[in-house]
């Protein structure tokens, strides 16, 4: 909607409105980042009102400012909005459920995460433990699919040309020896069923992680336990993942009944 034509109408938000039409910048010019200035070019709107606004869609995950560079692409939260999925109350009543009884089985953190637009993805809910821990896997949070076991593991059943594509994406530069090791990673977590890492993302943290498949064992989601390095280990890492493998087995028959 037009700004100007919403100021007469006392119906109408224009701090809403604004942003709605930043947002919306977007998809009209098909750019994956804009600017502060080039978003008031094109919406004719002062710079102060747009820094602003985009600073606001920046503290709610909407938008994110790219690393060195002043300019802002759609955020993760804006994403996790657009892909809402379609099952059923039950099935995501039965995710919450198994994932408080691991939290209190371990004790440790509990992590499900999702891909968003085929190819990108995002941790979607978090189960904490009473243990002290600072771990990048927040709810909103981007997950880096070529590190760490939780995206690893999401990385490990997509197709050879979606992983060639992401890889293209986040990391252009990994040399030949870098790509044999994840190639190589990505096979073990094919074969035994889920994956494990220690310090790849977060200093002093362990990860364990298995994936949720939906029909035609197409990738859904990664269910994931994490915690202090040491701790997991004495908690014993074979006794978690054994676990999340009975678990993942429930949901996917859960998740293909809706």
């Amino acid at each position: 909607m037009n700004e100007r034509a919403s100021e007469s109408n006392g119906k109408y938000i224009n701090s809403i409105i604004r942003a709605s039409n930043i947002l919306n910048l977007y998809r009209t010019l098909g750019v994956p980042a804009l600017g502060i200035s080039e978003i008031g070019r094109h919406l004719q709107m002062d710079k102060t009102t747009v820094f602003r606004v985009v600073k606001t869609l920046e503290a709610i995950g909407w938008l994110v400012q790219e690393e060195n560079d002043s300019r802002y692409r759609i955020g993760p939260m804006l994403l996790l909005l657009s892909s809402v999925p379609t099952r059923s109350t039950a099935a995501d009543d039965a995710i919450q459920q198994e994932m408080r009884r691991l939290r209190t089985l371990f004790n440790e953190d509990v992590v499900l995460t999702t891909l968003v637009e085929g190819n990108i993805a995002v941790c979607i809910e978090k189960m904490k433990s009473n243990n002290a821990l600072k771990i990048a896997s927040n709810v909103g949070h981007v997950i880096d699919m070529t590190r760490g076991a939780s995206g690893k593991t999401l990385f490990a059943y997509l197709g050879p040309e979606e992983r060639e594509a992401v890889i293209r994406r986040d990391r252009p530069n990994l040399s030949q020896e870098e790509r044999r090791r994840l190639e190589a990673s990505l096979a073990d977590i094919r074969e035994k069923g889920y994956g494990v890492s220690t310090g790849e993302k977060d200093e002093g943290v362990t990860a364990v992680a298995v994936p949720i498949l939906g029909k035609e064992r197409t990738i859904l989601h990664t269910l994931s336990i994490v915690g202090e390095a040491n701790r997991m280990q004495k908690k014993g890492i074979r006794k978690m993942a054994g676990e999340l493998l009975r678990t993942a087995d429930y949901l996917e028959n859960v998740l293909r009944a809706f």
